[in-house]
């Protein structure tokens, strides 16, 4: 199947390729990896949410196997939200189990992905901090266990830690696999991989339950989303399935990713929480303060074009939108790729280190607070250099003239540049940059493309 990109961009020279629109380079409210989905439990979905009066008294698969849940007897509720979004809220007495006999993991390779969290505890499991997803018959746990937040029991401890010391209520994502016949096991949360252990497991769950079971360890708990999957997913896909549960519940994991729709992987590592949300079919949120995504080193070339859409929530001087290699040779404006910049005033400018010690500011016009902005800068030669505002309307060449270009575009970063610091306050949704100069009805066709979107 042929790489997909957005409609009726160019695509020849295109090196890198961040769109924040695209379901597969940033995953939406849908889940991104299906091979093997097994059951699919979504407490945001109304439609698969039976209630008596404040009550749950079903849970319905999304998966297609019908492997519903019910209580056992009264159900949670379901009156609370984590990032807007409905959760389940149980108290220790509440409890709800899937009805099949057939969801029988023991001895099956599996995935299993929780979110959850304690609400309430006091470091005694016996109704106040005990189990929240556990196996109904037989014991199995993952995400909390005697007031310890992050535990995996799989017929035989796949973790292993210290009771806390505090309660811990925050939201965890928790992910636990098991490959039975190599007898493999690992535990990630949040993203970050805490155990590998083989031997350590001895079986998966023989059905699911959150509050009842083989072991009677209840907990005042929330849950949003129980995910299970007949294989052990690759790094890839849980990632992408991270990615997807991060954006939809605002939980941070340390594995997220902007996928490079290009095949050169060119995949941005976002840092310090920069907010992915759906509006306007997907963008970034930079808070200012330190959110970057770091893309890393493309290499050099002779000509190239940087694209950006971006929409910032305050027009300050001096604050970056992206940078390529500004500064990190030493400490003077040499051997700079483009940094897009909110100049002065108001004005937004393409900065150019040529590498003898200066630097040049193309300005390519004036943007004000809550504006979609498409600017592109293309060079064309040596010292030729074309900025480009909202096409149709502003271009701009370069202020100052100077020959020589080391033609690098190394530590490619979103949302921050001159040396770790100038943090952008604002809304980024698409990066692309190409190994060519792209022409004026080049970059009119990619504006073309875009501003239904956004503009």
């Amino acid at each position: 199947m042929a790489t997909r990109y957005g409609k009726r961009i160019v695509t020849d020279g295109l090196v890198l390729c961040l769109d924040a629109a695209d379901n597969i380079s940033a995953p939406h409210n849908d889940l991104p990896v299906k091979q093997g989905l097994l059951a699919w439990w979504d407490a945001a979905d109304d439609s698969t949410v039976t209630l008596s009066g404040s009550n749950v008294t079903q849970w319905r698969d999304k998966s297609g196997n019908s492997y519903h849940m019910s209580p056992s007897g009264t159900g949670p509720t379901r009156s609370n939200t984590q990032n807007s979004k409905s959760v389940l809220t149980f108290t220790a007495a509440q409890d709800i189990r899937d009805n099949s006999t057939d969801l029988n993991l023991t001895t099956t390779t599996h995935t299993v992905v929780v979110v959850s969290r304690y609400t309430t505890g006091n470091l005694l499991y016996t109704n106040n901090a005990g189990r929240i997803l556990q196996g109904v018959s037989n014991n199995w746990l993952l995400g909390a266990w005697d007031s310890q937040p992050s535990k995996y029991y799989a017929a035989g401890w796949v973790t292993s830690s210290s009771r806390v010391s505090t309660n811990d209520t925050t939201w965890g994502i928790h992910t636990g696999t098991g490959d039975y016949s190599n007898d493999v096991w690992a535990y990630i949360k949040n993203g970050t991989d805490l155990t590998v252990s083989s031997g350590g497991g001895g079986g998966g769950p023989n059905r699911l339950s959150i509050n009842s079971g083989a072991i009677n360890e209840n907990s005042p708990c929330e849950v949003a989303e129980l995910i299970v999957f007949n294989r052990v997913l690759s790094s890839d896909e849980l990632t992408k399935v991270h990615n997807y549960l991060q954006n939809k519940w605002n939980i941070e994991v340390s594995d997220a990713k902007w996928y490079d729709r290009t095949a050169n992987a060119y995949d941005g590592t976002p840092a310090n929480g920069p907010i992915y949300s759906e509006t306007n079919k997907g963008y970034f949120d930079f808070d200012g303060t330190n959110d970057q995504i770091a893309i890393g080193n493309l290499g050099s070339f002779s000509t190239f074009t940087v694209e950006v859409l971006f929409k910032s929530d305050s027009v300050t001087n001096y604050k970056n939108i992206m940078d390529c290699n500004w500064l990190t040779d030493n400490a003077t404006y040499s051997n700079s790729g483009p940094r897009l910049e909110q100049y002065t005033s108001g004005s937004l400018a393409w900065v150019i280190g040529p590498g003898d010690g200066t630097y040049y500011g193309i300005t390519i016009g004036s943007i004000s607070s809550s504006q979609w902005v498409h600017a592109v800068i293309t060079k064309t030669g040596t010292s030729s250099f074309v900025g480009y505002l909202n096409i149709p309307g502003t271009n701009a060449s370069q202020n100052g003239s100077f020959t020589g270009w080391y033609g690098s575009l190394d530590d490619v970063v979103v949302g921050k540049g001159f040396n770790n610091s100038r943090y952008y306050d604002g809304k980024v949704a698409l990066v692309r940059i190409y190994n060519k100069a792209l022409s004026s009805d080049e970059v009119l066709q990619n504006y073309n493309a875009t501003k239904g979107r956004y503009l």
